[in-house]
């Protein structure tokens, strides 16, 4: 009976000398105060002989707020906040965890190794991005002061530690906010590019306008200026139809003036004279007279 008690009791220490490690994490091992250099995935572990700790192997955030770093030009900020997401890699997690021991946080039931180590470096890297860019045009590059900061953390950690410790995952810029004066200043500006923008636009549609309008009165006038030029050229072969023809009549007139012909006609006109009774006949220069004889009576 006593065994099978000291049985059970042995079995709910062991039970309750366990630890877990949940997915997303991972675990560093002591034992007697010795850390294992491997580093443990999730799962159940027993602590009864050894201690286990449970790292967060997960996006961890480091927030920054009313940071005042300065600007180009050693222009102080008026307020800078970022957020900035990195992770611990598990393969060197124990070596991170020994070099940087006291930097160690608790927080949602997992530690976060070297937590105070990446929140001085990053720091630098938001101080040292920041200085590379205009107070006045900062607003405008949000994206690009992320990339750098995200840049030269990773670079300070690679540099330190060597590649495979800590990988920075993302930064995301909360609020910027420059000199009081500045920011009137970059506000007004940003008023008069939009009126002047919208300015623009009105400009460019007037001028579409105007040449919608142009183009318009162009194909009136133009269409006038056809109708002229068609109603011409009518006139004008109207006018040579009629001048052939006519020239096309004398043609055949003149050819038809025959000598015996005229001839005829001249005596034909001189018999009707006669007939009215005494008259003056004027011949051309040259011809000769042929007596008439009068045979009536």
């Amino acid at each position: 009976m006593k065994k099978i008690a000291f049985i059970a009791a042995m079995s709910a220490l062991l039970l309750g000398a366990c630890e877990r490690v949940e997915s997303n994490n991972f675990g560093i091992e002591s034992v007697w105060g010795q850390v294992n250099a491997n580093t443990l995935p999730p799962g159940t572990y027993q602590t009864f002989t050894k201690n286990i700790m449970e790292v967060a192997g997960y996006d961890t955030k480091i927030s920054f707020d009313d940071m005042r770093p300065k600007a180009r030009g050693n222009l102080t900020m008026q307020d800078f906040d970022v957020d900035v997401y990195y992770k611990v890699l598990p393969e060197n997690g124990a070596k991170l965890h020994l070099k940087y021991k006291a930097d160690v946080r608790y927080g949602d039931g997992a530690y976060f190794i070297a937590y105070d180590y990446a929140t001085r470096q990053i720091r630098e890297a938001v101080y040292n991005a920041v200085s590379q860019f205009n107070m006045e045009t900062m607003h405008e590059k949000r994206p690009e002061i992320a990339s750098i900061i995200k840049k030269l953390a990773q670079e300070e950690f690679d540099t330190e530690l060597g590649k495979g410790w800590i990988k920075v995952e993302s930064v995301n810029i909360r609020n910027i906010v420059t000199d009081p004066k500045m920011e009137e200043s970059i506000r007004s500006i940003a008023t008069q590019q939009f009126l002047r923008t919208q300015q623009i636009e009105e400009q460019k549609t007037q001028e579409e306008t105007n040449k919608t309008l142009m183009l318009q009165q162009t194909g009136k006038a133009n269409a006038e200026a056809a109708n002229r030029l068609i109603q011409e050229k009518n006139n004008a072969e109207r006018r040579i139809i009629a001048a052939k023809a006519e020239a096309d009549a004398n043609k055949l007139i003149t050819e038809s003036l025959t000598p015996s012909l005229l001839r005829f006609r001249e005596i034909e006109m001189t018999g009707r004279f006669a007939e009215k009774g005494a008259t003056t006949i004027l011949l051309p220069q040259g011809q000769s007279v042929t007596p008439m004889i009068n045979t009536g009576k």
